[in-house]
């Protein structure tokens, strides 16, 4: 059986990323699993500590069960839920969760509408996007799931994909009955001729699912990357972080992170 993970701190934006990650495991029939990580701050003295943990672990678990309920109560999934409340650093806990499940998807929000869940998101979010061997779905706070029927591959072809980038795309093109929409970003002088060559091998990559090219036309990659897949409607933009350099342009440039966490379109890692 699937099972998609939801990390949540239980804010409102977590929320509505936790609501869109209900929505796609009924799509693909998975099950959920609810995460949370709390972290105990240093304090003196160990029976103080204690303390603290007890009242932080009774804490977390109680707003576990109160998400699960409004996430029922909300949805009327009929989705299996279930929650693991953790003690540690975010980063090193969802690994240890992911080597357990071995998840369909990792969702989590990309964005917060306060200035601390903006801090809180977007250190997490952009962390798990670099390291994470996982599929993860990061999912701005405006972002709902109705379906997914287009799915953006940022590409810069600067190398061939491996089987096991073209079968987990081609798994997510099956479970949703999507097209790929396979985009190439990059300043108009420097478009090569050899793009046709390389597209017709991918499509051949890629058979039977429908692929569509665009190259696209722009002096800053990362924007017109984000800007085509909002005007056109694409429903999941995948990227392939530690692949090749385009990606590393487009989000982990101290310059482009804040086009991440203002995109108005849920962004797919993938690492292997």
């Amino acid at each position: 059986m699937k099972t998609i993970i939801i990390a949540t701190d239980f804010s409102t934006a977590a929320m509505n990323a936790a609501t869109y990650g209900i929505k796609m495991a009924e799509a693909v029939k998975a099950d959920v699993m609810l995460f949370n990580v709390f972290e105990v701050l240093a304090n003196y003295g160990e029976i103080v500590i204690d303390l603290n943990v007890e009242n932080l672990k009774k804490d977390a678990v109680n707003d576990m069960e109160e998400l699960k309920k409004e996430l029922i109560r909300n949805t009327g999934t009929k989705v299996n839920i279930t929650s693991d409340v953790r003690l540690g650093v975010f980063s090193g806990e969802l690994n240890v969760l992911c080597e357990r499940v071995n998840p369909y998807a990792v969702i989590m929000g990309s964005q917060g509408r306060t200035a601390t869940e903006r801090i809180l998101f977007g250190t997490h979010a952009l962390h798990a996007m670099k390291h994470l061997p996982w599929p993860l779905i990061t999912v701005p706070a405006t972002a709902t799931f109705s379906s997914i029927k287009k799915l953006g591959l940022a590409y810069d072809f600067e190398k061939e994909l491996d089987s096991n980038f073209i079968d987990e795309i081609k798994l997510l093109a099956h479970d949703f009955d999507a097209t790929i929409h396979v985009l190439n970003a990059a300043r108009e002088d420097e478009f090569d001729a050899d793009f046709v060559i390389l597209s017709h091998r991918l499509e051949k990559m890629l058979a039977p699912f429908t692929v569509k090219y665009h190259f696209i036309a722009s002096d800053n990659v990362n924007q017109g990357i984000i800007d085509f897949a909002d005007k056109n409607d694409i429903d999941l933009l995948i990227v392939m972080p530690k692949y090749h350099s385009l990606l590393e342009k487009i989000f982990f440039k101290s310059h482009a992170k804040q086009m991440v966490l203002h995109s108005h379109v849920p962004i797919l890692a993938l690492h292997k």
